[in-house]
């Protein structure tokens, strides 16, 4: 005798469909079927639906609800765990800021993508003031995404940590950013070395040759660098990965020309570590005549000067320390010049003999001219017997 149970349907199955117009879900709890008569779009009846499965699933394992505190509550959380966890935490703690005064006072309940689509249009609005440069400036796309993707991965641990539900970041569209190309060309390379004082120059010529970021190269210590095998060990990464970077002759020797002192970091100023190169960095620029060029730009310069030198993507890869081959790619710009020699070496392929009167004569057969579809036999004196392609020339042509 078969069995005549019904088969139990899984905690928080369902589905939606429609019905007159107007959309229903339907769910399971408890073995018993639920139907709810939701809205006439979909698109919220989807969202009802999760939100339904979400409370049986929580009802039949005792699962807690989302704990309600405010986002400044939350930030302070986030920022212990930044710090404990990533090594850019303090750029999290000035992106914070412009989040707190804005959400500050909000549950992370009432965070709604339409909230934070009004922080986008806000914080473009914002004016800055530089007291130093005298100036008026707004901030960047590329600021504002950086502030977003932060709120992103606040609202994923508070879904983890059980203080919300969902995550509203996930339905708004970061700002379109522009890409940067800024490649410095041989020439401009030279004159920033020529005109970089003798505490940046060593620097300067240490982002060229390994690609490495300013924050690494600061906190370079004598440990990290092997002369007798010639490689640089970074061992505290953005990635958070060991990375070993090989040393070309012309930087062993510009790290051995630097004075050691009792600190064990690498590059010093006047006996204590160099924090800052700001404005170092910009006298170099202005007395080189530099436009519109960052320190991270010389990063830009190693990964595309090394493509171009023959070096493969993987290498390149492997010595930025990027985990996706994408972001590398990303890097690796070419210069006008590079693209003008790729498009040149593509002549080699062509023919240079174009207008010889011969190849005209050969591609007579393409007038239609030769009737019933057939080709004629074409005898040149270089090019020999062309080819027959209708069976009838080839009878005709038999002994």
């Amino acid at each position: 005798m078969k069995n005549s149970k019904r088969k139990r349907r899984p905690y928080g199955s369902g589905s939606v469909f429609k019905r007159k117009g107007k959309f229903w879900i339907a769910y399971y709890s408890d073995g018993k079927q639920i139907r709810e008569a939701v809205s006439y779009d979909r698109e919220t009846a989807e969202k009802v639906l999760k939100t339904r499965q979400a409370d049986v699933i929580r009802k039949r394992f005792h699962l807690p609800h989302a704990e309600k505190i405010s986002f400044e509550e939350m930030s302070k959380r986030y920022l212990l765990w930044s710090k404990t966890n990533k090594i850019s935490w303090i750029r999290d703690t000035v992106s914070m800021k412009n989040l707190v005064t804005f959400l500050g006072d909000y549950k992370l309940g009432q965070i709604s993508p339409f909230l934070i689509e009004k922080y986008k249009q806000t914080r473009k609005e914002t004016v800055r003031e530089s007291k130093k440069k005298k100036i008026r400036k707004h901030p960047s796309n590329a600021s504002i995404n950086r502030e977003l993707a932060l709120l992103k991965h606040l609202f994923s641990l508070a879904i983890k940590w059980r203080y919300a539900d969902s995550n509203p970041v996930k339905e708004v569209k970061f700002l379109k950013e522009e890409q940067k190309e800024r490649i410095l060309s041989p020439e401009e390379i030279k004159l920033l070395l020529y005109e970089a004082n003798d505490d940046l120059r060593p620097i300067i010529l240490t982002a060229l040759n390994t690609g490495m970021r300013l924050g690494e190269i600061l906190s370079l210590k004598w440990s990290q660098v092997n002369f007798k095998a010639g490689f640089i060990q970074i061992e505290h990464s953005k990635s958070g990965k060991m990375r070993k970077i090989p040393m070309n002759d012309l930087l062993i020797q510009a790290l051995q020309r630097v004075k050691r002192n009792d600190c064990e970091i690498v590059f010093m100023k006047n006996r204590r570590p160099i924090k800052s190169i700001r404005t170092a960095w910009e006298m170099a620029l202005k007395r080189a005549e530099i436009l519109h060029c960052r320190f991270h730009d010389l990063r830009h310069t190693f990964a595309t000067y090394s493509l171009a030198y023959g070096s493969d993507l993987v290498s390149i890869r492997d010595i930025l320390g990027h985990s996706d081959i994408r972001m590398t790619s990303r890097y690796a710009h070419s210069s006008e010049d590079m693209k003008k020699r790729a498009v040149d070496s593509l002549t080699r392929l062509m023919p240079t003999d174009l207008d010889d009167p011969r190849i005209n004569t050969n591609c007579a057969h393409r007038n239609g001219n030769s009737g019933n579809g057939s080709r004629k036999v074409l005898k040149t004196k270089d090019a020999g017997v062309a080819e027959v392609a209708d069976a009838r020339d080839l009878k005709s042509l038999a002994p």
